[in-house]
């Protein structure tokens, strides 16, 4: 009988990327462990990425399954996976936020002392940023105080720090960076800086707020309908009402 890497179900989900759902990992047994473990080891990119998504992933059930041994060695596959992502960002990047999203997800205090430990002006950028998101997701007091450092160390780093930052609402966006974040919405369009506005900016407007400072600021709208203004990204984009004194009554964000 074939294992389960041999079967049609996991071929499908490598070749498209697909993550798989319980009713397929109910049928994985402890031999087709070890198969997913080889994998992670010596796979593709794709295979790597959706062997540690399935035994590292919400199956808590799968955990049962596997020997101390499977699990060990699991776990050591995705500490050496994830140190390789933060110190040489080798190969793609998908399998490497694999490899750390399996990592901080599994040992969230022993990662944020990790991830505290490292020399961080020695990391190239891609783990920079990393770890600034993971500083971000743990929030934790060492982990906030990292965060203010690298802010006020300025550059690209620094300027992850401060998104990460104001996120958690532990410092209040100026008007230069308001301004920053506006004109390189209204050049590129990125649906990021469009929600950013809309939670630093439009939620946090007092009552009986003019609307035309935040046309200003946004720029001109998709669609304009009088006094009801659309702002497109892709799929999605945000809605602005005002009445006939163009004061701003109604926001929506899609």
């Amino acid at each position: 009988m074939a294992g389960f890497v041999e079967g049609e179900t996991w071929k499908r989900a490598v070749a498209k990327g697909h993550a798989l759902g319980s009713g397929d990992v109910e049928t994985i047994q402890t031999d087709d462990v070890d198969d997913l473990l080889a994998r992670i080891e010596t796979g593709s990119v794709r295979e790597t990425v959706g062997a540690v998504s399935i035994l590292a992933g919400p199956f808590t059930f799968l955990i049962d399954r596997m020997s101390h041994e499977q699990r060990s060695r699991l776990a050591a596959l995705i500490t050496s996976g994830a140190e390789r992502a933060l110190l040489e960002w080798p190969g793609e990047a998908e399998r490497n936020e694999t490899f750390l999203s399996a990592w901080f997800c599994a040992d969230r205090d022993g990662a944020v002392a990790r991830l505290l430990a490292l020399p961080f002006d020695e990391l190239p950028p891609p783990s920079q940023k990393s770890v600034v998101y993971y500083l971000g997701c743990s929030w934790s007091e060492p982990a906030k105080a990292r965060l203010f450092e690298l802010y006020r160390s300025g550059g690209p780093a620094g300027q992850e720090a401060e998104a990460a930052l104001e996120l958690r609402g532990a410092i209040v966006p100026g008007p230069d960076r308001i301004r920053e974040v506006a004109a390189r919405w209204r050049e590129a369009r990125h649906w990021q800086d469009l929600h950013w506005l809309y939670d630093y900016v439009i939620e946090r407007l007092p009552p009986e707020s003019p609307i035309q400072p935040i046309l200003e600021l946004l720029g001109p709208p998709s669609t304009d309908g009088g006094n009801e203004y659309y702002y497109a990204y892709g799929e999605g984009g945000i809605y602005l009402e005002a009445d006939e004194n163009g004061i701003l009554r109604g926001t929506h964000r899609s």
